[in-house]
């Protein structure tokens, strides 16, 4: 029985040893694997901020869609932003066309040039900022449209322009020979109107008075000269003057006497301006009444 009963507790303590040598090798490699887990999940938290903060983002390709904010400031005047329509052209701009907007309207479109403009401005001045006209690569543009009042201007009251030609012929035979010609120039109106439409009145003159058939007869001067054979006056013509002279001479008279009658006048009263341009250029004169 002795014998037999070491040999089962030697069995049973070898049996024991055994298992116990299991548990522990059990329990070192699921230590094991775990700090193994820790270290991976620790590298996988650390890794992605290195590269992250040492690594600049990709810039957007050409054909990236681009977000364009469009605001619309007025600056005077009674229109509100509203009251001005925008304009985006570019590679498909989303709206393309829309009222204006103070707190900005958002448009998207593709990579290429683009630029906005503004219509229903009369009155206004508008100022572009640089996002308003450019290249779209993608991201974000700004664009400010800012409409500077400065007044619409006010229709010139009645003027009145008339014109009165004389010309002088003589038919010595066969042939007609210009003696004198001559165009008299009348303006009435208010003073003010007159003088704001100084430039019109001057080119609207000129241009009369150049459709004349006989604009190429037109001389610097007259000059008395006595005849060697007869020993009476004549008078004999310089080298005609060209119709550049002409023009620059009736504008140099016309905005003279304009501006000495707005000089003179005061605003809101009627005037008469009278002009006589003929054959003679050094005669020429403009004068006013009052």
């Amino acid at each position: 029985m002795l014998p037999n009963m070491k040999s089962a507790l030697f069995l049973n303590s070898r049996s024991t040893a055994v298992v116990i040598g299991n548990v522990i090798l059990l329990i070192t490699l699921a230590i094991s694997l775990a700090s193994v887990g820790s270290i991976d999940a620790a590298s996988s938290n650390i890794i992605p901020s290195l590269s992250s903060s040492s690594t600049q983002p990709p810039k957007p390709l050409p054909g990236s869609q681009t977000f364009l904010t469009v605001t619309t400031k007025v600056n005077g005047g009674t229109k509100k932003p509203s009251d001005f329509t925008v304009t985006v052209s570019g590679n498909s701009p989303s709206p393309k066309s829309f009222s204006g907007s103070s707190s900005g309207t958002s448009v998207t479109l593709f990579g290429g040039s683009y630029k906005v403009t503004e219509s229903g401005t009369s009155g206004y001045s508008p100022s572009y900022s640089s996002g308003c006209s450019g290249t779209a690569t993608g991201g974000r543009i700004q664009c400010t449209i800012t409409n500077q009042y400065h007044g619409t201007p006010t229709p010139s009251k009645g003027i009145t322009l008339t014109s009165n030609s004389i010309n002088a012929y003589s038919i010595p035979s066969t042939s007609v020979q210009v003696e004198k010609f001559l165009t008299n120039y009348t303006i009435s109106g208010e003073i003010s109107s007159i003088n704001a439409s100084r430039d019109l009145i001057t080119s609207t003159i000129i241009n009369d008075f150049d459709s004349s058939p006989n604009i190429g007869y037109v001389k610097s001067n007259n000059i008395a000269t006595t005849s060697p054979n007869t020993g009476s006056q004549a008078t004999l013509p310089n080298p005609f003057v060209s119709t550049d002279t002409i023009n620059q001479k009736i504008t140099n008279e016309t905005h003279n006497i304009i501006l000495a009658a707005s000089t003179s006048n005061p605003a809101g009263k009627n005037v008469e301006i009278k002009c006589t341009f003929g054959d003679v250029l050094s005669n020429y004169r403009c004068s006013h009444n009052p």
